[in-house]
This record gives C-alpha cells, sequence and structure tokens, in this order.
C-alpha cells in the first residue's frame, strides 16, 4: 500500500503555474528544513504538527537537531514514520546541507528562515528577516497549531511554485482565529477547564483536526462522534489523524477520534447524518446542545442543522478556501439560510450515478457496496472503468476518495487547508464558553492568500428561512430531543 496524494495534487494542480502531470514528481523533489526554538512556549508541540502535516504530503524533510532532545526527535520521527514509512525524514545537526532551493522554516521569533511565532490563540509569519515581533500572550494549543497550519502553506505555495494570482507571499502575517483580528490582545486566556456536551458531525479532513485541538484542550465531558466512513489510504495524506496501519486495518473513522477523545465519555455513530434526527427521538443517541459539522456538502450541513442545537459551529473547506458559520439558537442564521437548496439542479449523488451509469438510489443506501452485479449491463468501457472498485463503499464513489476516477470527480484537500478551518471552529468553540463576543458569525478566507484578506461578517436569518416561519415546529422538535436524552 502507497502513499495516495490524489487530493492534495488537484489542489495543488488547480494552484500551480506546473502542469498536473509532473507536479508530483517534482514536489517528491522538493526539500524542507525545519528549525525549532525549544526555549519558546509550546514551540515543540507547533513543530511537531508541522512536521507530520508536511509528511502526509510527498517531499524530503529535515528536522535541524542541534538545540533539540534525543527524545522529542524519536517522537518526531516515529509519528512521521508511521504516516509514510517509505519517506522518512532526515536529522541533522548545525550544517543541513540541503539543496540551495529548500525551503527552510522555523518555529520561534528569531533565525534566518520563515519563521512562524505561536501567539495566543493566533500566530504571526514573518519571511521578513529585518522584521521582529513580540508576543502578546502565552501560546495555547490552538495558537501552536495554527502557526504550524501557516508554515506548512507558506512552504506549499513555494514547492508547489502557486501562480502569483493565487497567492501572497507574506513578508509579515499576523491573525487571531479566536478575536478575528491581527490583535492578539484582544484574547482571553484558555480557561483552566471545560466541560462539554458535543456532538462532532464529519470525522474527515477538519473533523480529525477538530478532534486533534480538542484532544488537547482542558476539556472534560461527553462527545458523540458520527461518521459513516471507515479510514482509507487516500486519507492518509488529508486528514490530522491515522496512519499507514489504520488505512491497512480500515479503523472506522469515528474510532480513530475516540481514541484522541481520552478525557470524553465518546459515542460513537457509524449512520448517516441525515438519518441522526431519528436516532435521537428514539433515544438511540443522545442530543446534544452544541453540534460541531465538519462536513464537506451543502446536503449534509442542512442535515445537522435540522438537530437543531442550542449552538452550532460549521467549519468549512473547499479548495483552498476555510471558513465557519457560528448558529445560537434564535439569534444567528441557520445552516440552511447559509445553503439554502437550489431545486433545479440535480443532486449530486443523481449527477454522479448518471455519468457512471449507475442507480441513484445506491448512492443513498447506507454501507451499500458496489458489486458484479451493478455492472451488468454497462457499456464495455463503463464496465472496465468500475470493476477495480467493486466492493468498495458507494460512498466513496460519491465523496472522491477513488482517486483512479477523473480528477473532476473529487474535491481537492490538503492537511494544512484542514488544519486552519479546525483552528477557526475550536478558537469560535472556546470564545463562546468564555463568553467572549467577536459580534461576528461568518468568516471565510483563502488559505494561498491569507486571513488578513478574510470577509468577516454578521449575518442575518433569511425571512422564509424554515428557522423563521416554522419556529413553533422547531421548538417542539427540540423539546422531544431534550426529553428523549434525558430519558
Amino acid at each position: 500500500m502507497i502513499a495516495d496524494h490524489s487530493r492534495s495534487m488537484k489542489l495543488a494542480g488547480d494552484a500551480s503555474a506546473l502542469g498536473l502531470s509532473a507536479l508530483e514528481q517534482h514536489l517528491d523533489k522538493r526539500h524542507v528544513v525545519l528549525s525549532i526554538d525549544p526555549e519558546y512556549p509550546a514551540a515543540l508541540f507547533s513543530g511537531k504538527i508541522l512536521m507530520t502535516t508536511l509528511r502526509r504530503g510527498p517531499g524530503a524533510l529535515t528536522l535541524m537537531s542541534e538545540t533539540l532532545s534525543s527524545s522529542y526527535i524519536e517522537e518526531v520521527e516515529a509519528a512521521c514514520h508511521a504516516i509514510d514509512p517509505d519517506r522518512p525524514i532526515t536529522v541533522r545537526g548545525s550544517q543541513p546541507g540541503e539543496a540551495a532551493d529548500a525551503v527552510r522554516l522555523h518555529v520561534g521569533p528569531s533565525a534566518r528562515a520563515i519563521r512562524v511565532v505561536p501567539d495566543g490563540y493566533g500566530a504571526h509569519l514573518l519571511s521578513d528577516p529585518t522584521v521582529t515581533v513580540t508576543p502578546s500572550q502565552t501560546p495555547n494549543v490552538v495558537g501552536a497549531t495554527f502557526a504550524a497550519a501557516l508554515a506548512a502553506t507558506e512552504a506549499f505555495k513555494y514547492n508547489a511554485e502557486v501562480r502569483e494570482e493565487r497567492r501572497i507571499i507574506h513578508q509579515r502575517l499576523s491573525f487571531c482565529p479566536f478575536a478575528l483580528s491581527s490583535d492578539m490582545s484582544l484574547s482571553v486566556p484558555l480557561p483552566s477547564s471545560m466541560v462539554l456536551d458535543a456532538t462532532l458531525v464529519g470525522a474527515g479532513a477538519i473533523g480529525t483536526a477538530i478532534v486533534l485541538l480538542i484532544g488537547l484542550l482542558p476539556a472534560t465531558g461527553q462527545m458523540t462522534v458520527v461518521d459513516r466512513q471507515a479510514f482509507a489510504i487516500e486519507n492518509v495524506s488529508t486528514y490530522s489523524l491515522g496512519t499507514r496501519e489504520d488505512a491497512q486495518r480500515g479503523v472506522w473513522k469515528v474510532d480513530l477520534a475516540a481514541q484522541v477523545l481520552t478525557h470524553f465519555d465518546v459515542r460513537t455513530v457509524t449512520d448517516p447524518v441525515e438519518e441522526l434526527p431519528t436516532l435521537i427521538e428514539t433515544g438511540a443517541v443522545p442530543w446534544s446542545p452544541l453540534v460541531l459539522s465538519a462536513l464537506d456538502s451543502p446536503d449534509g450541513r442542512r442535515a445537522a442543522q435540522r438537530l437543531w442545537p442550542d449552538h452550532l459551529i460549521d467549519a468549512q473547506t473547499g479548495d483552498s478556501m476555510v471558513g465557519f458559520c457560528e448558529y445560537h439558537h434564535g439569534v444567528d442564521p441557520c445552516l440552511i439560510c447559509n445553503f439554502p437548496v437550489d431545486v433545479t439542479a440535480p443532486s449530486g449523488a443523481s449527477a454522479l450515478a448518471e455519468r457512471l451509469g449507475l442507480p441513484p438510489e445506491l448512492f443513498g443506501a447506507p454501507g451499500a457496496v458496489l458489486s458484479e452485479a451493478h455492472l451488468e449491463g454497462m457499456a464495455d468501457d463503463a464496465r472496465e472503468r468500475l470493476r477495480p472498485f467493486v466492493g468498495r463503499p458507494m460512498c466513496a464513489l460519491m465523496d472522491g476518495s477513488v482517486s483512479d476516477l477523473d480528477a473532476t470527480d473529487f474535491q481537492p484537500s490538503a492537511p494544512f487547508v484542514a488544519l486552519q478551518a479546525a483552528c477557526l471552529s475550536v478558537a469560535r468553540l472556546v470564545a463562546s464558553f468564555t463568553k467572549y463576543d467577536s459580534h461576528y458569525n461568518f468568516a471565510q478566507y483563502d488559505t494561498l492568500i491569507g486571513p488578513d484578506r478574510a470577509t468577516i461578517e454578521s449575518m442575518r436569518p433569511i425571512r422564509n428561512c424554515i428557522c423563521q416561519n416554522r419556529k413553533a415546529t422547531i421548538e417542539q422538535v427540540r423539546r422531544v430531543f431534550r426529553d428523549r436524552s434525558r430519558s
């Protein structure tokens, strides 16, 4: 089983000046060198996240070891090896010996390199060696992770030779996902303890990054994790959790999440999100006042909204874009406002089914698997195209994890994009817990341009949306859900 970088290659191909056919070979020859200031708070954690994020992609990695302990180096080596045993990292002392065009990264305030400096919930990115920065706050796990994601994004711009019109090379960038501002001093310290009663819908690229962060927060409580798929080789290069061995064993994604959320009472659900309201109504699954949505389709987001929680945070990615929508019941626009149904367009399942020559209902059937019987009566070329995927879940064809299909069949993805979306989501979660009001419920930006160019707004509900014209019914549904969960 070899690494599958098809999704990240799609992202790179869409943004790069290079042709897609030669891009992976080009990226595999690129080199990133990382140094870490172990005296700077949270730098070691940020450095490990950065190394493992980079290792999920192609290319050579060197970790400068001069100031690092042997135990830390062994920890990073083991984590990277578990992700891609075919591409071991190099560990060197003060003389790196890397190629002249290697991308040089540093976690900490001082070095002749692209520096990332965690600061509270955010980070500074500095390419200009003459620029200095004085952090405002002690960095926490969100800021350290955000710093790693920014550094990985910057390395991607260089290594993939992203076109000038698609990126900004930052001389200095500062951003805090908590305050949604470049002013790090606006945020409040991370609470010493948090008790959550939450449901995470989606344990994919964004969801695993959210789990990574929540697992590191001083948080306890109850967590229901919902995802109907198993972890596969194509997920290793785009998720923030999961190893080559996990892919070989076909571990359920919800179980990957449960392994990290050790401070929570975790319930795992492998049913589709569309079935959650029924499961809650029958008492099979508890209702949560907090929902964290990490889905990649409008249909899935609308289904998550129909849980009608007190608080919902929807983290989003699309190509190189990231963002969030935040919903407080009775105040903010719901996800059906933000993602209204286009009744004139065929569903994604119907369009894909028509192109593949398969019945649309197969894509909506939980647990449906492509079989030889489904190929009977097809044209020879269509049958030969689909035969390698016999025995694979139908949902894998729909979400694009079958990388052998045309590139247009699946969304591009990269872990540094998902990590930034997760930082936005978890920062909003902590902001709500601390009663911090940023006055905004929507943000969106292109990771290749930078969060300093983000669109940040306070959105209003749509007048004719279900959340406005069926308020009494929604309140009744919420009462039923709460009563079932208490019984």
